[in-house]
C-alpha cells in the first residue's frame, strides 16, 4: 500500500473561492484488493497528528464533528424519541463521544437533526469514518466559544442545506459552508473516497495563512506505523 500522503488539492476550490486554499490528505492504492477501512484508518492517523500539534497560532483551537440528517424523517414518536444520535449509534460506536444539543428542524415533509460533538484524540477515527460515510456531515476546526449551542447548530444547518427550488439540500453545499465558515477563521474538512476510486481522502479548507501554518509544521512529513 502507498504510503499516506499529503498534497494540496487547490483547482477546483480556489476558482470557486479565490482566497481559500486547501490542504488534502490522502491514502492510495492503486492496486486490487483495497482495504479500504485500513485506507480510511492510515488517513485518519495523519488527520489526528495535523488536528492534535502544536501550533501557538492555533491555540484554542478544537475539531467539532457536525452531523445531520440527510432525508426528512417520519413525524413520529420514535423519531422524536432516538432524535438523531441514538440512530448513528446503530452503526457507529460513539461511546468517546459527548455531545450536548440535538436541534429539531420540521417542514411538511417530515423532520431532521443536527448536532455537534467534540472531536478528541480517542474518537478522530470513528470522526473519520462518519466523516467519510455521512455526505450530511462535517468537521470544523474553530476557537469559537458556543459551538454546541442550539444557535451554532441551526447556523450551520442553513448554511450547509441551502435550499434548491424551495426544498433543503440532503448533502452539504461545501462551497457555501467554506465560503461562510473559513473567512472568519475556522477551518472546514471533508472526507471521501471509496474503493473505485482508489482513495480515501481529507480536504482541509481555510485561509491561506492557516493552511501554510500546517504546512510549515512539518504536518507533510507525518507518516502512520
Amino acid at each position: 500500500m502507498d504510503d499516506v500522503r499529503q498534497k494540496d488539492h487547490i483547482k477546483y476550490y480556489s476558482m470557486l473561492i479565490p482566497q481559500i486554499d486547501v490542504l488534502k490528505v490522502a491514502c492510495v492504492e492503486p492496486s486490487l484488493p483495497r482495504d479500504i477501512e485500513l485506507m480510511s484508518v492510515k488517513c485518519s492517523l495523519v488527520v489526528k497528528g495535523i488536528l492534535f500539534g502544536n501550533y501557538p497560532a492555533l491555540h484554542g483551537f478544537k475539531p467539532w464533528l457536525f452531523i445531520s440528517d440527510e432525508t426528512w424523517q417520519p413525524k413520529s414518536k420514535l423519531i422524536r424519541h432516538k432524535k438523531l444520535w441514538k440512530r448513528l449509534e446503530i452503526d457507529f460506536s460513539l461511546n468517546e463521544f459527548q455531545h450536548e444539543e440535538e436541534v429539531e428542524f420540521e417542514s411538511d415533509k417530515g423532520l431532521r437533526y443536527a448536532t455537534i460533538a467534540e472531536v478528541t484524540v480517542s474518537n478522530v477515527i470513528t470522526a473519520i469514518q462518519i466523516l467519510r460515510s455521512k455526505r450530511s456531515s462535517a468537521l470544523i476546526f474553530s476557537n469559537k466559544c458556543g459551538m454546541q449551542s442550539r444557535n451554532n447548530i441551526r447556523s450551520i444547518f442553513e448554511l450547509a442545506f441551502t435550499k434548491e427550488k424551495g426544498i433543503e439540500r440532503s448533502m452539504i453545499n461545501w462551497p457555501n459552508l467554506i465560503a461562510n465558515l473559513c473567512p472568519t477563521g475556522d477551518l472546514v474538512i471533508k472526507a471521501g473516497g471509496s474503493y473505485d476510486e482508489r482513495e480515501i481522502y481529507v480536504n482541509f479548507f481555510g485561509t491561506s495563512d492557516k493552511i501554510n501554518l500546517l504546512k510549515s509544521n512539518g504536518s507533510n512529513k507525518i507518516k502512520p506505523q
